[in-house]
């Protein structure tokens, strides 16, 4: 249960906070095989916290480093027994580093197939929820539709699509995608607060098996031998012009 509720504090941490910088690093091998890994950086959370009583720095450097292994608890939660076999082998760590100014949440899970590459980057984030096997369904539904929403709000709003030599993240409806921003909330507030304490960054790096041969996408970077390519964009490009967001790549 310790590490159920670590995930759940880690979890809540990012939620209550717009100050994460992430970052999907998607590493594709030449057979497809592979590995998927999200990492949010809170880093930004230690400088919000100088501006609450209370919560100051107390001079003692606080450090953790601790990882816990989805094969550990997948077993024994709600997950489908494809999602266990799909997750297993995956890992969360997290890391704070008081002194330097470090908060770091890393999941990684490696996959077999572009298919199950297509499932983690569209459901890695949302499985979380669900590793707590005392939950009711019904609560758990309910938990993993606000736990989304708050997160990734506009994750509906994306089609990701992985083949062999060709990957895309498209907008399906850029109406409705935008009708949504103007309707969301937790959008807005993100927004003021970053107004405060600098912007959020998303960023998407594939490391390829073959030389990118054409590429469209936000702020791109192309390495010197072009078999790593990054996207990058702010919330507030996003907010202001989710089209930008797009990317494809064909290698």
């Amino acid at each position: 249960m310790k590490k159920i509720k670590l995930i759940a504090i880690s979890f809540s941490l990012i939620v209550f906070s717009a100050c994460v910088d992430t970052e999907e690093t998607i590493v594709i091998n030449a057979d497809n095989t592979g590995v998927y890994t999200i990492t949010g950086d809170m880093g930004k959370l230690f400088d919000v916290m100088k501006n609450f009583k209370g919560m100051e720095n107390t001079g003692t450097n606080k450090f953790s480093d601790s990882t816990v292994y989805f094969k550990d608890i997948v077993d024994q939660s709600n997950l489908s027994e494809s999602e266990k076999d799909l997750y297993r082998p995956g890992s969360f760590r997290m890391r704070v580093n008081e002194e330097k100014k470090e908060m770091k949440i890393i999941i990684s899970c490696s996959f077999r197939n572009m298919n199950q590459l297509k499932e983690l980057k569209m459901n890695l984030f949302n499985i979380m929820d669900r590793l707590d096997p005392k939950k009711e369904q019904d609560e758990l539904a309910k938990d993993h539709k606000e736990m989304v929403k708050t997160i990734f709000p506009f994750t509906d709003q994306y089609n990701f699509d992985a083949q062999s030599g060709k990957i895309s993240n498209a907008i399906i409806d850029i109406s409705a995608f935008k009708s949504k921003l103007a309707e969301d909330s937790t959008s807005e507030s993100m927004q003021e607060m970053q107004a405060s304490f600098g912007e959020s960054h998303y960023k998407t790096t594939f490391i390829l098996p073959k030389p990118v041969k054409k590429y469209n996408g936000p702020n791109a970077v192309l390495s010197n031998k072009k078999k790593t390519i990054t996207f990058f964009h702010t919330n507030k490009e996003m907010a202001d012009n989710p089209a930008q967001t797009v990317y494809s790549v064909e290698y």
